[in-house]
C-alpha cells in the first residue's frame, strides 16, 4: 500500500506543476486537459514498468535459492504485478487530472 501512495504522489506532483501552464488557459477543453495528463501519466508508468521489469528480471537470478515454489521468472507474477501497478499508475494520473480539468481559466492565469 505504501507504494500505491508513492506512485500517487509521485504522478500527481507533475500534474500539480502543469496547472501554472495549462492549455486550458489557452483554449482546451476539459476532455483535452484530463487526456494530456492520464497520457503523460501513463507513459511515465510504462517507462516505470519497463525499468522495474528489467531490473527484477535481473535481481531473481541472485535470489531464485530463497524462492519457494515459485519460478525465478514466473510469467503469470510478472504480467500480474505490472498490470496490477500500471492501473494504479493510471489511477494516480487520473484523480489530479481530473482536478486539472476542473480549473477554471481565469484561475490558471491568475496562478501565474
Amino acid at each position: 500500500m505504501t507504494y500505491h501512495l508513492r506512485i500517487l504522489r509521485a504522478l500527481s506532483s507533475p500534474v500539480l506543476n502543469k496547472l501554472k501552464k495549462l492549455e486550458y488557459s489557452k483554449g482546451a477543453k476539459p476532455e483535452t486537459v484530463l487526456k494530456m495528463i492520464v497520457l503523460s501519466g501513463a507513459k511515465i508508468a510504462l517507462l516505470g514498468l519497463f525499468v522495474g521489469v528489467l531490473g527484477s528480471a535481473a535481481l531473481t537470478r541472485l535470489l531464485e535459492g530463497l524462492l519457494y515454489e515459485t519460478e525465478a521468472l514466473d510469467p503469470i507474477t510478472f504480467v500480474g504485478m505490472s498490470l496490477a501497478l500500471f492501473i494504479v499508475g493510471l489511477f494516480a494520473s487520473y484523480l489530479p487530472a481530473r482536478q486539472a480539468a476542473a480549473v477554471d481559466p481565469m484561475e490558471s492565469l491568475r496562478m501565474e
